[in-house]
Protein backbone atom coordinates (compact mmCIF):
# COMPACT_ATOMS: atom_id res chain seq x y z
CA UNK A 1 0.00 0.00 0.00
CA UNK A 2 1.49 3.11 -1.10
CA UNK A 3 1.49 6.11 2.30
CA UNK A 4 0.80 9.21 0.95
CA UNK A 5 3.32 11.69 1.74
CA UNK A 6 2.87 15.78 2.09
CA UNK A 7 5.42 17.66 1.88
CA UNK A 8 6.20 20.68 4.81
CA UNK A 9 8.61 23.81 4.28
CA UNK A 10 12.34 23.46 4.31
CA UNK A 11 11.51 20.03 2.79
CA UNK A 12 10.12 17.93 5.39
CA UNK A 13 7.58 15.00 4.49
CA UNK A 14 4.88 14.03 6.56
CA UNK A 15 2.90 11.01 6.22
CA UNK A 16 -0.79 10.96 6.40
CA UNK A 17 -0.50 9.49 10.13
CA UNK A 18 1.97 11.92 10.90
CA UNK A 19 -0.62 15.18 9.82
CA UNK A 20 -3.65 13.53 11.50
CA UNK A 21 -1.17 13.57 14.95
CA UNK A 22 -0.47 17.40 13.92
CA UNK A 23 -4.04 18.11 13.40
CA UNK A 24 -5.17 16.28 16.71
CA UNK A 25 -2.34 18.32 18.82
CA UNK A 26 -3.17 21.40 17.69
CA UNK A 27 -7.44 21.04 17.42
CA UNK A 28 -6.10 19.74 21.63
CA UNK A 29 -4.15 22.70 21.93
CA UNK A 30 -6.85 25.16 20.52
CA UNK A 31 -9.82 23.34 22.99
CA UNK A 32 -7.31 24.24 26.18
CA UNK A 33 -6.98 28.07 24.87
CA UNK A 34 -10.76 28.04 24.59
CA UNK A 35 -11.34 26.40 28.30
CA UNK A 36 -9.08 28.67 29.62
CA UNK A 37 -9.96 31.97 27.88
CA UNK A 38 -13.54 31.07 29.46
CA UNK A 39 -12.44 30.74 32.51
CA UNK A 40 -10.71 34.02 32.60
CA UNK A 41 -13.59 35.65 30.94
CA UNK A 42 -15.90 34.20 33.82
CA UNK A 43 -13.94 35.39 36.32
CA UNK A 44 -13.31 38.58 35.06
CA UNK A 45 -17.03 39.27 34.25
CA UNK A 46 -18.24 38.37 37.84
CA UNK A 47 -18.67 42.17 38.84
CA UNK A 48 -19.11 45.10 37.27
CA UNK A 49 -17.63 47.78 39.04
CA UNK A 50 -15.89 46.41 42.23
CA UNK A 51 -12.24 44.60 41.52
CA UNK A 52 -11.56 41.34 41.77
CA UNK A 53 -9.17 42.01 44.74
CA UNK A 54 -12.04 43.51 46.09
CA UNK A 55 -14.51 40.80 46.05
CA UNK A 56 -12.39 38.04 46.19
CA UNK A 57 -13.48 34.16 45.63
CA UNK A 58 -16.25 34.19 48.02
CA UNK A 59 -18.67 32.42 45.33
CA UNK A 60 -17.53 28.39 46.39
CA UNK A 61 -19.81 26.90 43.28
CA UNK A 62 -18.11 28.95 41.13
CA UNK A 63 -14.35 28.81 42.26
CA UNK A 64 -15.52 24.69 42.34
CA UNK A 65 -17.18 24.96 38.82
CA UNK A 66 -13.48 26.70 37.39
CA UNK A 67 -11.76 23.91 38.78
CA UNK A 68 -14.07 20.97 37.97
CA UNK A 69 -13.44 22.68 34.22
CA UNK A 70 -10.34 22.74 34.36
CA UNK A 71 -9.34 19.44 35.65
CA UNK A 72 -12.14 17.85 32.98
CA UNK A 73 -9.91 19.49 30.11
CA UNK A 74 -7.02 18.12 31.47
CA UNK A 75 -8.11 14.87 31.61
CA UNK A 76 -9.41 14.76 27.99
CA UNK A 77 -5.95 15.44 27.62
CA UNK A 78 -4.15 13.25 29.20
CA UNK A 79 -5.70 10.33 29.66
CA UNK A 80 -4.84 7.51 26.83
CA UNK A 81 -8.14 6.13 26.62
CA UNK A 82 -10.27 9.36 26.13
CA UNK A 83 -7.28 10.55 23.52
CA UNK A 84 -8.33 7.70 21.41
CA UNK A 85 -11.95 8.32 22.00
CA UNK A 86 -11.66 12.18 21.27
CA UNK A 87 -8.69 12.34 18.98
CA UNK A 88 -7.03 14.79 21.13
CA UNK A 89 -3.09 14.22 21.97
CA UNK A 90 -1.26 14.96 25.02
CA UNK A 91 0.31 18.24 24.80
CA UNK A 92 4.06 19.63 26.24
CA UNK A 93 3.48 21.88 29.38
CA UNK A 94 4.72 24.99 27.24
CA UNK A 95 1.83 24.72 24.75
CA UNK A 96 -1.05 24.44 27.44
CA UNK A 97 0.11 27.91 28.74
CA UNK A 98 -0.24 29.67 25.59
CA UNK A 99 -2.87 31.42 26.34
CA UNK A 100 -2.07 32.64 29.72
CA UNK A 101 -0.96 35.73 28.58
CA UNK A 102 -3.99 36.38 26.82
CA UNK A 103 -6.09 35.82 30.01
CA UNK A 104 -3.50 38.04 32.33
CA UNK A 105 -3.97 41.04 29.42
CA UNK A 106 -8.13 40.05 29.74
CA UNK A 107 -7.84 40.28 33.19
CA UNK A 108 -6.02 43.82 33.33
CA UNK A 109 -8.33 45.38 30.60
CA UNK A 110 -11.25 44.65 32.72
CA UNK A 111 -9.39 45.71 36.46
CA UNK A 112 -8.31 48.76 34.41
CA UNK A 113 -12.02 49.33 33.43
CA UNK A 114 -13.47 49.35 36.83
CA UNK A 115 -11.04 51.54 38.12
CA UNK A 116 -12.52 54.05 35.85
CA UNK A 117 -15.51 53.34 36.43
CA UNK A 118 -15.24 53.85 39.80
CA UNK A 119 -13.37 56.94 40.04
CA UNK A 120 -15.52 58.82 37.09
CA UNK A 121 -19.23 59.71 37.41
CA UNK A 122 -22.19 57.59 36.82
CA UNK A 123 -23.15 59.12 33.50
CA UNK A 124 -19.68 59.21 31.97
CA UNK A 125 -18.98 57.70 29.03
CA UNK A 126 -16.75 55.21 29.52
CA UNK A 127 -19.31 53.96 32.27
CA UNK A 128 -22.58 54.40 29.46
CA UNK A 129 -20.42 52.35 26.97
CA UNK A 130 -18.21 49.69 28.67
CA UNK A 131 -21.03 48.95 31.37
Amino acid sequence: MLQRVSKMGFSKELTYSARRDLEHCSQTGFFLTVIVMQLFTLVTHRTSRESLLQHGMRNYALTGSLLCSLILALMYCYIPILNIVLHTCPLKFIWCIIALPFGVFMVAYDETRNFIIRHSSENSWIARETY
